[in-house]
């Protein structure tokens, strides 16, 4: 009787996964048709049941469909249906080696591939009948923009199932995870902004025609293209800080590699650039006293102790308003124990609402890791922000530190793990100071570009520090009819060529 009972229960919960995935494909396939114009304006219904069969259809019989099959997004995994996912790399790669396709040739290459246990894929299929089949699903007109509706109803159902599996994995948690929840609700909106139709294999097609719209755009707006402003004018020059690229700015302790970073961060904000800001190191309150007293050009010490004159409490007043209205433009997180786990999930919780241009660690040896490998980690991290800068297009900006060494001025070789970083950073710029100790040169400083993989580099820049109010500023900023003038700052491009392919 128990078993009886046990098989029964079963019997049912079978019936019931049967129901659940009927009630699925009603939902994905089951939407009312949509009409399309064609070229000779003849209204189409494009059908959601039988969207997958047509456009197979259409991609067997028309040479032009076909074209424009393969200069889209669409792959393999954007069918649902099982045997559609295996007839569409068949009817592919015929048309890579053979150019043409048609019920012959497609039931030949089926039959002489075979699935994992060994049965041929005609027959997994449903044989030469359901061929038959789909190229009878053809629509009305063989026409470009009713092979484009299809397209788009298979992303569309595509992307609303990966969404309910994305949901589904959340409604069967049984405890709360926040990490993996913000990264799933992530998924969710990466799905909503099509981002998920722009990863994967790209036909050169795709690519050129991508590349004239961009070179057209960029004739129009330049601005768009000439990377985030940082206030100082040769790392402006050389698009130090752009999307999907990281950048390291490195420098000995106490030289002021925070103070630099605070004065990039102040005038990225003002310009209207939305950034978001890690450290570790420093806490909010002495974040944002750094950043408009540096701003202001007023004396931290003076402001600290309460004892500012009218006048420079006016100017802090001004600019304090001037923050305020890109109040929206900056978050700091200040917790102690930050990790690279924690920034990441921060930064995709953060974008489940807000938008995100720049992301600025400060600094990355205070980090939190597992283990006592240290290089290991190092390694570790950057490449998670350089594949997350990447794949979310965002700029990094990452503070480190330079290794002690006897040598007076700094270079690449001293960044600490310096292997790592230096292999993994897109840009790296070096700060220096002539003295901590010393009154008179510790006013004085230069910054390099050092590395630019998609750029120049630089030689000295020299920088002007005021220790009162905590700010550099560029010595000597040319303007736009000097350019010429000045081009001895930037490295020999043929040496910078030769460092891109050395790495």
């Amino acid at each position: 009787m128990l078993r009886n009972g046990y098989n029964l229960k079963r019997r049912k919960d079978m019936q019931e996964d049967i129901k659940q995935d009927e009630k699925l494909e009603e939902e994905l396939f089951g939407t009312e048709d949509v009409v399309v114009k064609t070229e000779n304006d003849v209204q189409i219904p494009v059908s959601y049941d039988h969207a997958e069969e047509a456009l197979l259809s259409m991609f067997i019989q028309d040479d032009d469909v076909a074209s424009l099959i393969v200069q889209s997004n669409l792959t393999d995994k954007h069918f649902l249906k099982r045997k559609n996912r295996i007839i569409f790399p068949a009817i592919l790669n015929l048309r890579f080696s053979k150019g043409v396709c048609n019920f012959t040739l497609l039931a030949d290459y089926l039959e002489k591939e075979t699935m994992p246990d060994g049965q041929s894929k005609l027959d997994f299929i449903g044989g030469s009948k359901e061929i038959s089949r789909i190229i009878a699903a053809a629509p009305p007109s063989m026409d470009l923009r009713v092979a484009q509706g299809y397209i788009d109803i298979i992303l569309e159902q595509y992307r609303l199932n990966k969404i309910k599996e994305a949901v589904g994995w959340i409604s069967a948690q049984r405890r709360f995870d926040e990490y993996k929840i913000v990264e799933k609700i992530s998924d969710i909106q990466r799905i909503l902004s099509d981002s998920s139709t722009k990863f994967g294999l790209t036909s050169l097609g795709v690519l050129l025609n991508d590349a004239y719209a961009r070179f057209k755009d960029r004739k129009l707006n330049p601005e768009k293209y000439q990377g985030i402003k940082t206030g100082f004018y040769w790392l402006d020059k050389c698009r130090v800080v752009s999307k999907k690229r990281v950048c390291i700015i490195g420098a000995k302790t106490s030289f002021g590699k925070s103070v630099f970073v605070t004065n990039i961060v102040a005038e990225m904000v003002l310009s209207g650039n939305k950034v978001l800001l890690f450290t570790p190191e420093l806490d909010k309150e002495e974040y944002i006293d750094r950043l408009i007293c540096s701003s202001a050009m007023i004396d931290i010490d003076d402001w600290k102790s309460g004892i500012t004159s009218e006048e420079d409490f006016k100017i802090w007043g001004e600019k304090q308003k001037e923050f305020m209205e890109n109040a929206d433009n900056l978050y700091i997180e200040d917790r102690g124990s930050q990790s690279c786990s924690f920034i990441l999930s921060s930064i995709k919780k953060h974008m489940l609402n807000h938008p995100v241009d720049v992301v600025v660690i400060d600094y990355l040896q205070k980090l939190n890791y597992y283990g006592d490998n240290t290089k290991k980690a190092i390694t570790d991290m950057m490449e998670r922000f350089c594949s997350f800068a990447k794949d979310n297009d965002i700029a990094f900006i990452i503070v480190s530190q330079l290794r002690r060494t006897d040598k007076v001025e700094p270079d690449v070789s001293d960044l600490k793990e310096s292997g790592d970083i230096e292999n993994f950073a897109d840009k790296i710029v070096l700060l220096h100071r002539n003295s901590t100790t010393d009154i008179n040169e510790s006013k004085k400083g230069w910054y390099k570009v050092a590395k630019n993989r998609q750029g120049p580099t630089t030689e000295k820049v020299e920088l002007r520090f005021d220790v009162n109010c905590l700010r550099f500023s560029q010595v000597d900023v040319p303007s736009d009819e000097d350019d010429a003038e000045h081009e001895s700052l930037i490295a020999d491009e043929d040496q910078v060529n030769i460092d891109c392919r050395e790495e």
